[in-house]
């Protein structure tokens, strides 16, 4: 499974970062989220759908292989 950001729907809230540190993080000098591995292990799969959900702005995109 693929996870990217769109950085124009980022509105900083941090719920992915604080979820899944794993995974993402803030940007340097920002409160956007950025992701750390684009391909997510098979064992975080479903915990990266639930965080996606839970993005207020919607800009967590999950794509299936």
């Amino acid at each position: 499974m693929k996870v990217t950001i769109d950085e124009t729907k980022c509105n900083g809230a941090g719920i992915c970062v604080m979820q899944l540190p794993d995974v993402f993080r803030f940007q340097e000098g920002s409160k956007k989220g950025a992701v750390t591995k684009a391909e997510v292990p098979a064992r975080m799969e479903r915990k990266l759908k639930e965080v996606a959900s839970q993005c207020p702005a919607g800009a967590i995109l999950v794509i299936a292989k």
